[in-house]
């Protein structure tokens, strides 16, 4: 719901705002997944008698991976000490399942598990992909590992500003004997103790993808939403956005509410009072009451849309 909100009022407040003619656009609703496999020495070790944890994992993501919607943005981030290709063996983009197949067969064990410093990597790339779709889509880390973070304290910290962020984190442990300290900051956590249970984690995992797309009503609520000043829409989208696009591990900004050019400002100087209260009507309200009045008011009319279109059934 709120993914589509934001994409909603993001889409109407580039329509009124005056922003640059090359600005991006969304072009539509997608699915954004950054897959952080362990590549740790551990990950060699046997998961049953017919094979080790690594191939498990191999196989059970190309069985997933072929199976999913093709519009569905996919990323493949690695930790090993055995990646001439870099992190990176897959960057965030559109699926091309043969190219990601490929990467994923090359792929192999050894190092340790610096989870917290991968888990930055795979959720800033997230977030600067929602700043440039405004807001619009999902973002998602799936993180599947066998071990514990050799980066304890760093894992921990950006675990939690990940969440703060609105990145959805979904964690499998791949034959661990007790549950990571990162299952307690997931989303969802996935016991996998063998091959079947794995490739059944995984499915699970991207089946859960999709669950608020727009459909056709969200036209009306579009048409409806035309009432807010354009002003009050760009405020709020900033307001609702802006602070959690920073950057994993720094200080988020706090957003800026811009004051339309049709209300007229006091002509003499002002007293300390009036620049608190009275100066540019709505919009010089403290930055949290005017997007809390914006949300109110964006709330309700889609609320009321929700409403009417039941009646019509």
């Amino acid at each position: 719901m709120k993914q589509g909100l934001l994409g909603l009022v993001a889409a109407w407040a580039l329509t009124c705002a005056a922003l640059p003619m090359n600005a991006p656009r969304a072009e539509g609703y997608a699915e954004h997944v950054v897959i952080i496999l362990d590549g740790s020495g551990s990950m060699s070790d046997p998961i049953d008698d017919n094979g080790n944890k690594m191939d498990a994992a191999k196989s059970a993501l190309k069985e997933v991976l072929k199976q999913i919607e093709p519009g569905t943005e996919v990323g493949l981030l690695v930790f090993s000490s055995h990646s001439p290709a870099g992190p990176w063996h897959y960057p965030l983009g559109k699926l091309e399942i043969d190219r990601l197949i490929g990467a994923i067969d090359r792929v192999q064990a050894g190092g340790g598990t610096p989870l917290g410093e991968f888990i930055k990597r795979g959720a800033d790339t997230l977030i600067e992909t929602r700043k440039q779709q405004f807001g619009y889509g999902a973002y998602r880390l799936l993180i599947v590992t066998d071990g514990e973070a050799t980066d304890m304290d760093v894992m921990l910290r950006y675990a939690k500003e990940v969440t703060s962020r609105g990145i959805s984190m979904d964690v499998i442990g791949v034959k661990m004997d007790r549950q990571p300290a990162l299952s307690k900051l997931a989303r969802s956590y996935r016991e996998a103790n063998n091959p079947e249970s794995l490739a059944r984690a995984i499915e699970d995992v991207f089946a859960e993808l999709s669950p608020d797309q727009p459909g056709d009503t969200a036209v009306e609520d579009f048409e409806l939403l035309q009432a807010l000043p354009a002003g009050a829409a760009k405020a709020m989208l900033d307001g609702l956005t802006k602070t959690s696009d920073a950057p994993i591990g720094a200080m988020a900004p706090l957003p800026e509410i811009p004051t339309p050019d049709a209300v007229p400002r006091h002509a003499s100087n002002p007293t300390p009072s009036q620049n608190a209260g009275s100066d540019n009507g709505m919009f010089s309200m403290p930055g949290a009451g005017i997007l809390l009045v914006i949300f109110i008011v964006v709330m309700g009319v889609v609320s009321g849309n929700a409403k009417k279109r039941k009646r019509r059934r």
